[in-house]
Formats: structure tokens, C-alpha cells, sequence
């Protein structure tokens, strides 16, 4: 089997990932999948759809959470680690852009972990608030 990945993202720039952290993404991981027995996956996966800034923090989570047992339903019993919490210190835009990648990118952890944040970070806000929250 192959060892890394190539994964490219949307403004062209190629990740090398070890193959075990990047099927930590359920897309990634059926694209390998699909290689027939006996071939080898050689290609990259074009990810047109996630900036190269994004992919990368997605990827930083993939290697940080790689013992973790991958999610496949929206388990509400996820445990954020003060690592995740601090990860997920980012601005609404860049948090928004890595809740679609880990859509894109099917890495249900990512998006639980996300989505709690999010949440976290918009409960009890006025519309006000809201809007420069997300810079409106």
C-alpha cells in the first residue's frame, strides 16, 4: 500500500499525507478503497472545494486525533481535550471553513468538534453580536 497521499487543495498546493492519518477522512478513505486488488493508489485527490490553510488545519487535527477510533454518526458523548479547545481558537470565518472541509472531507470528528465550538461560541448572542461575531 501506498504510504502517503497526495492531497490537493482548491488554489493547487499538494499535501503528502501518511495514508493512515488521512483515512481519517471517510472520502479519502473510500477513494483507497476503490483501488482494485493488486494496483496501487497513485493519484491525487483533488479537494476543490478547501483552501490550502484549511486543508492544512484539517490535517493538524487528523495527526493530533490518529489513535482516536474514527466517528461515524454524530456521537454527542465526544470528548473535547484542552488541546481541541485550544485548536479551535480561531476566528468565525476560519471556523466555518473548517466545519466545510470536514463535510467535504467526511472527518465526523472534526465537525463534531467544530459544530460544539460554534455553538459555544454564538449561544445566548443577540443579532447584534451575531453579526460581528461573523462580520457582517
Amino acid at each position: 500500500m501506498t504510504t502517503t497521499i497526495r492531497l490537493e487543495s482548491s488554489n493547487g498546493q499538494i499535501f503528502d499525507v501518511p495514508t493512515e492519518i488521512a483515512k481519517r477522512s471517510l472520502l479519502v478513505k473510500r477513494e483507497i478503497q476503490n483501488v482494485r486488488e493488486g494496483e496501487t493508489f497513485d493519484s491525487t485527490i483533488p479537494l476543490p472545494n478547501i483552501r490550502s490553510e484549511t486543508l492544512e488545519k484539517a490535517i493538524e487535527f487528523a495527526i493530533h486525533h490518529k489513535d482516536d477510533p474514527i466517528i461515524t454518526n454524530d456521537d454527542d458523548s465526544l470528548e473535547m481535550t484542552e488541546w481541541d479547545e485550544n485548536f479551535f481558537k480561531v476566528p468565525a470565518k476560519e471556523l466555518t471553513e473548517l466545519i466545510k472541509a470536514a463535510e467535504d472531507l467526511e472527518m465526523r470528528d472534526l465537525i463534531l468538534c467544530a459544530c460544539r465550538v460554534l455553538s459555544q461560541n454564538i449561544s445566548g448572542k443577540s443579532v447584534v453580536e451575531l453579526k460581528a461575531y461573523f462580520k457582517c
